[in-house]
């Protein structure tokens, strides 16, 4: 049914990519002539501890036929869950439908299980077509709740469950189960996946923010122009259906040196600030469009604004961050919409090497920002902001930092190095090599238990993995969508348990994409 060309008929460690290992033949078949990419890149993981993983193993054939025979093994199992990677392509039509079936060996080998029970494997199926020229990216985590669990030829087993093997979409070249993310059914109650859906088509990489909206609710919002010349922060919302509103104007700028701040909420209607020629404005429009209400920060003069971080304190407070008036410093302003009030609270009176950014995750409030020595700064609030306490901390080998908590408070960072690559690891504890290289910054969310979800991207692919208390990785990265040649932008929240919502630029599409995963 299948086979692979090019010498990519192989299952490389899912971390490593130069540590390639070996090839392994297709029995059964022939080899073909590659003439575009029409394939499916395979990607195995565990749960398993690799202790108690013998081997894994992967079958190709005719959707529900568990009489075929294994076509490739390895006994490869990192320490975090990664397995391997298999490509393969079509020997039939190029849209054929193929079943691809993956066991993993605990008391008994994978390739020595048999139909019907598959005893001592997990066994897992997935049902998909060929995309003509396409490459589809198809996850398979092999989950210890699987084990022993006998499903029929046509169905597979999630969370101890069995259900369709068919694979119903794969949104952005992603193949998922019933058009969700492949993972863990540990969803949380009331959960349901959105997207990926297009927000719009922009020729240029936007910055780009997404806020929630209610438990099922979302927007994004985005600049509508380059920041050399005229442009508009404009939002649209984007309903449980995956549904796309209108988009509402948010207010204008004219020239290069005129910026916005992030966008708020409070549930009835957006909130933003602006730089006009050096001088502050606060907007706010109600969320389903309407009159914009302008209030000018007089006399608050401040030189910047943050690109990310505006924060509801409390009804009708938020507080931005800006760069000092001087020019020289970042300061927390507190805008009390109703009274039309601003105060103006002094973080930090050195010289920031790029606009501070404002975060909050699990009870606390970090403000972050680089120096122009190479180091990041990060202030670690607690209580009220901003006049909790917040003592200071300096990131060394730092050009971009952002930092969330878990849900007892351990601190873990995201960092972009000088040299262009990402870490993420816990204060203290120095850099734990979690994440890939990049060339992006990286974002860090509140997830389910005591954990935090990690999200960035790099020259192809945006990823994401959670990371515990201690600041290791809980498994292999996961790519949630691949967006050739670059991700020139990106935003994402965390939510309750392990609920979390992102966007992202497209720039091969040029679209901007969302998305709400469960997972």
């Amino acid at each position: 049914m299948a086979t692979s060309c090019g010498g990519r008929d192989r299952l490389r460690a899912m971390r490593s990519p130069s540590a390639v290992l070996g090839a392994l033949a297709l029995a059964g078949v022939g080899l073909v002539q590659c003439l575009g990419p029409t394939e499916i890149e395979v990607e195995l993981s565990t749960d398993v501890p690799c202790a108690n993983v013998k081997n894994a193993a992967i079958a190709v054939g005719p959707a529900g036929d568990d009489s075929r025979a294994v076509s490739a093994t390895t006994t490869i199992c990192s320490t975090d869950g990664g397995i391997g990677t298999l490509y393969v392509t079509p020997s039939g039509g190029i849209d054929d439908e193929v079943e691809i079936r993956a066991t993993l060996g605990v008391s008994a080998q994978a390739d020595q299980c048999a139909a019907p029970d598959f005893a001592g494997c997990v066994v897992a199926r997935r049902q998909l077509r060929f995309d003509p020229h396409t490459r589809l990216v198809l996850p398979i985590e092999l989950e210890q709740d699987c084990v022993d669990k006998q499903c029929d030829p046509n169905s597979t087993c999630v969370g101890g469950a069995c259900v369709d093997a068919g694979v119903a979409e794969c949104a952005s070249g992603i193949c998922s189960l019933g058009g969700a993310p492949d993972a863990s059914p540990a969803s949380d109650a009331g959960c349901s996946p959105i997207g990926p859906v297009t927000v719009s088509g922009i020729p240029f990489a936007p910055r780009l923010h997404v806020l929630r909206l209610g438990s099922n609710t979302f927007a994004v919002a985005w600049e509508d122009g380059v920041a050399s010349g005229a442009r508009n922060l404009v939002a649209a919302t984007i309903d449980a259906g995956g549904s796309v509103g209108q988009p509402v104007t948010l207010g204008s700028v004219a020239a290069a040196g005129d910026s916005f701040s992030d966008v708020g909420t409070d549930g009835t209607s957006f909130a933003a600030a602006r730089i006009v020629s050096g001088a502050l404005t606060t907007v706010l429009v109600p969320i389903q469009g309407g009159a914009l209400t302008t209030t000018p920060a007089t006399p608050v003069v401040i030189s910047s604004l943050s690109p990310r971080g505006f924060l509801q304190t409390a009804p009708g407070h938020f507080v931005f961050l800006g760069g000092h008036s001087s020019g020289t410093g970042v300061d927390a302003i507190d805008w009390a919409a109703a009274s039309s009030s601003f105060t103006p609270t002094p973080i930090d009176t050195t010289d920031v090497g790029q606009p501070a950014e404002l975060m909050t995750s699990n009870g606390l409030t970090f403000v972050t920002f680089a120096n122009g020595d190479g180091t990041c700064t990060l202030y670690t609030c607690s209580g009220a902001f901003p006049s909790s306490s917040c003592p200071k901390a300096i990131v060394g080998e730092c050009s971009g930092l952002h930092a969330g908590a878990t849900a007892s408070q351990s601190v873990i960072l995201g960092v972009l190095t000088p040299a262009g690559t990402t870490s993420a690891y816990k204060v203290g504890s120095g850099l734990s090599g979690v994440l890939s290289n990049s060339n992006s910054q990286a974002l860090v969310l509140p997830a389910g238990a005591d954990n935090v979800r990690v999200v960035w991207g790099d020259v192809q692919d945006f990823y994401t993995e959670l990371v515990d208390d201690s600041g290791s990785a809980l498994a292999q990265p996961k790519i949630i969508a691949t967006a050739s040649p670059t991700l020139a932008d990106f935003d994402a929240l965390g939510g309750p348990g392990d609920e979390w919502a992102y966007v992202y630029y497209d720039a091969t599409k040029q679209q901007m994409i969302f998305g709400r995963l469960c997972q």
